[in-house]
């Protein structure tokens, strides 16, 4: 049986070889992920070991420093805190940093200065140190607090040379530096841009003040172990809660846990291809083994007759199978391998160095490769394995296709999934809406055959009548066998239900914002910036003529206690017309009871799942702060569109300060004086912050489509989702296709004899592929409608208040379908139409 099976596998490798692509194409997407994401992981802990000291001390914060420095507030240590640790046994050296990270660098024309768009500036003090992440190229360090030297990448891209100067805009305010030298990397380019002041001025000019540092790094001495130094500065400290000490082990595994948590984005993105394209595998590789075992069944009676069991067929089926997996499995390693080579040149992009760089295959990546490739194609083919194995051996003296077998019981299990399915959508309830989706897939890949006698020739009427009995011949062979065609078309229903879904929950997202926008939203120009703002900006919009009202709005992570339970929020902090400029909603207290002194604003939904009303006493504390008891003073109901959870708290300026006195402005809301244009006013006030290039200063509607961004990255992905979808079905299409005409040709042979031409045969082939094609978008739209409408209701709640199907995109996928059921026929079609007649005939079917 093994020898037969191997004898199968081989004869049969041209149609199993779109099998295996599907197999090799999520194969590809896992191991191209895992060896990226190790490579990836590899290379930046070389860049964080090789610049951290022996032993860092850190200033202990509750939250991410990135996050408190969207505040205004950079963590420090005092400045006297070297000393100690230089004084520390077995410290060779002890230096003072400074390094403060989103920092605006920017040219006398206003451009910023980077290595890429949008990547992150970084600004530090110039240390000679055995860690520091560069060395001098060409001319000078920087002496007095007006030089800085900038790292050769971000030079080259940006075209910076020696004595150019340059505006960099830190917390404290912006001023001039000139660049006296360019450094290159110790040890790569990481896509950040480095600029490297005089040390001794660098705490001022980023801070604000002198007598604060960063970190303290202390270099070992010979023969001392980071380990033993760990322990001997941190006796030495004693048990201060507001330090951390660190090895340089210690300090890459937490800069590799940061990257970690930013290249999950990546990881799960791909590893979603990679189970998609799986899924739709699984129907490809079902139908294929479906269809061949179809075709073998005189084989497999005859087997039987002489003496093998229902285990040996059902084992040889299996192990063409494993076959099948390994073989393709094999090139998705390697596809896999070549994808990660492309995204790690991508970096490149980005401007970290690639050229060096060595991929990390590890066996972890070889086994999770196969064992994805070997459970999709032996699950896949457990159900046609099962088939065959019931073949009774008088099937080698009839014909070699057995009557389909009946659907009744498809129905039953079906319409039992659909009904409650349907339901669980209709909800609202976020966890039953996900129970709901399940169901209705299950429910449509059991009635996929079964609606394909009531669907079909709906679909096909309009081509029947156009083309004759050629179009009725390619409707018919699509009903010929529900089953196939149910599993053919599968592949394509759940890319295109995911696409819709997607279509339908953005668009109802962007229709909702667009209604709620127009209604609360009455600034005239937004005022923000990837930094904080400081006191100075809004002093400076304030004197802009033109300006009317002015809201300034404060943001920060906190620890808000009621009733003894603890949560983590975000808070926020705003001027008193915050209400009237952003279309706040009270359902209990009020703006000005909320913004007092000493209270609070609550979202009105978990001020009643906690217990608390108007009145009640709450504890809020910020990180690195003292906890302070407030007032609730109102209770909100206002969400934007697709934020999600509940409304922020939020407090006046006056509390905010007292909460965080290093608090600085987030974002500026200006409404513009009577009679003054809001085009004209906004020019005014970029006009007055031209020394600060990294504030960006946008009218009503620039700040409007920037909020859609969102909207359009999820249609991007949906699209992306789309096409790998349409990839994956092609191939299912073009090998049910493919295996239909070789199972066919006698009776194409008998058209042929009867006159019907090589024209009509491929016209009869590209209808097949057509029906199959439109069936499965139908269904795939009627379900990922219906899961949009679902997760619409879901998130109801979170200002998604509109249900919008989005017809464009919807015709779209309906003529990208049209299209890709043409494509996928065009080889087939071209083998029936190619087929001699005489020997077409004598096929034994």
């Amino acid at each position: 049986m093994l020898k037969a099976s191997l004898r199968n596998f081989v004869a049969h490798r041209g149609r199993l070889v779109l099998s295996a692509l599907a197999v090799a194409l999520s194969v590809a997407f896992v191991a191209g992920t895992l060896i990226f994401v190790n490579t990836v992981s590899a290379v930046f802990a070389d860049v964080a070991r090789a610049s951290s000291a022996d032993v860092t001390v850190t200033p202990k914060t509750e939250v991410a420093a990135k996050r408190l420095t969207r505040s205004g507030r950079i963590p420090t240590v005092p400045a006297a805190l070297v000393d100690r640790v230089r004084g520390v046994p077995g410290v060779a050296a002890a230096h003072g940093d400074v390094v403060v990270e989103d920092v605006g660098l920017f040219d006398r024309a206003g451009e910023a200065v980077s290595v890429v768009s949008d990547s992150s500036t970084i600004a530090l003090g110039w240390c000679a140190c055995p860690y520091s992440p560069v060395r001098l190229a060409s001319g000078r360090e920087p002496r007095g607090p007006n030089e800085a030297v900038l790292d050769a990448e971000s030079a080259r891209r940006s075209r910076v040379r020696v004595g150019a100067r340059l505006r960099l805009v830190a917390t404290p305010g912006p001023f001039e530096v000139t660049v006296v030298g360019i450094a290159s990397y110790r040890v790569r380019p990481t896509g950040d841009t480095l600029v490297l002041l005089d040390d001794a001025h660098a705490a001022a000019r980023l801070i604000g003040r002198s007598d604060v540092v960063t970190q303290v790094s202390a270099t070992a001495a010979t023969g001392v172990s980071d380990e033993v130094l760990r322990a001997r500065v941190t006796a030495t400290l004693g048990a201060d809660p507001g330090l951390t000490v660190r090895t340089r082990a210690e300090t890459t595994t937490a800069a590799t846990e940061r990257l970690g948590a930013m290249l999950t984005v990546v990881e799960v993105g791909l590893l979603g291809c990679a189970g998609l394209s799986a899924l739709v595998g699984v129907f490809l590789i079902f139908n294929t083994f479906s269809m061949l075992v179809a075709r073998r069944t005189r084989e497999i009676g005859l087997m039987r007759a002489i003496g093998a069991s229902r285990a040996d067929v059902n084992r040889s089926v299996l192990t063409e199978a494993a076959l099948l997996g390994v073989v393709g499995s094999t090139f998705g390693l390697v596809a896999g391998y070549g994808l990660a080579t492309g995204l790690t040149a991508l970096l490149s992009r980005f401007g970290v160095a690639t050229g060096d760089i060595t991929l990390v295959f590890s066996p972890v990546t070889a086994v999770v490769g196969y064992g994805v490739g070997l459970v999709a194609t032996v699950s896949a083919s457990w159900v046609p394995a099962r088939r065959a194995s019931r073949v009774a051996p008088m099937a080698a003296l009839r014909e070699a296709h057995s009557p389909p077998a009946p659907l009744r019981g498809r129905t039953i299990l079906g319409l039992g999934a659909l009904v409650p399915g349907v339901g669980a959508l209709a909800s609202g309830n976020p966890a039953l809406v996900c129970v709901g989706g399940a169901a209705t897939l299950v429910a449509f890949v059991l009635l996929i055959p079964v609606l394909a006698r009531p669907l079909i020739p709906i679909l096909a009427s309009p081509y029947c009548r156009a083309f004759g009995r050629v179009g009725r011949l390619g409707r018919d062979n699509a009903l010929r066998d529900p089953r196939r065609t149910g599993a053919t078309a599968g592949a394509l229903m759940i890319g295109i239900a995911l696409v819709a879904a997607v279509a339908v929950v953005t668009s109802s997202m962007s229709v909702s914002f667009d209604r709620d926008f127009a209604r609360s939203f009455h600034a005239d120009v937004v005022i923000g910036s990837e930094q904080a703002l400081s006191a100075q900006v809004a002093e400076t919009v304030r004197a802009v003529p033109g300006v009317g009202t002015q809201v300034r709005t404060r943001r920060s992570d906190a620890w808000i206690t009621v009733k003894g339970h603890t949560r983590q929020v975000e808070l926020d902090g705003a001027d008193g017309g915050v209400d009237a400029m952003l279309g706040h909603t009270y359902v209990r207290g009020s703006a000005t009871r909320g913004l007092a002194p000493d209270a609070i604003v609550l979202d009105a939904d978990y001020a009643k799942r906690v217990g608390v009303t108007v009145g009640d006493p709450v504890e809020v504390r910020l990180p690195g702060g003292a906890a302070r008891s407030l007032r609730v003073g109102g209770l909100r109901t206002d969400q934007p569109p697709g934020n999600g959870g509940d409304v922020n708290p939020m407090v006046g300026l006056d509390t905010f300060t007292l909460l965080a006195p290093e608090a600085l402005d987030d974002t500026i809301y200006v409404r513009a004086a009577a009679g003054v244009d809001p085009g004209g006013l906004r020019v005014a006030v970029k006009a007055a912050l031209a020394d600060r290039p990294n504030v960006s200063v946008r009218t009503r509607a620039d700040y409007e489509q920037s909020r859609k961004r969102m909207t359009r990255v999820l249609l991007g992905l949906a699209y992306g989702l789309l096409a790998l979808t349409v990839v994956i079905a092609l191939l299912g299409v073009v090998n049910t296709l493919a295996l239909s005409v070789v199972e066919r040709t006698s009776e194409i042979g008998v058209l042929r004899a009867l006159g019907l031409s090589r024209r009509q045969v491929r016209r009869m082939i590209r209808l097949e592929s057509l029906t199959i094609a439109l069936y499965g978008a139908t269904l795939g739209l009627a379900l990922g409608v219906a899961w949009g409408a679902g997760a619409r209701r879901a998130i109801a709640a979170d200002g998604v208040g509109v249900l919008a199907v989005p017809w464009t995109t919807i015709g779209v996928v309906i003529v990208g379908t049209t299209l890709a059921g043409l494509t996928a026929a065009l080889v087939p079609a071209r083998r029936a139409a190619r087929l001699d007649i005489a020997a077409a005939v004598t096929v034994d079917r």
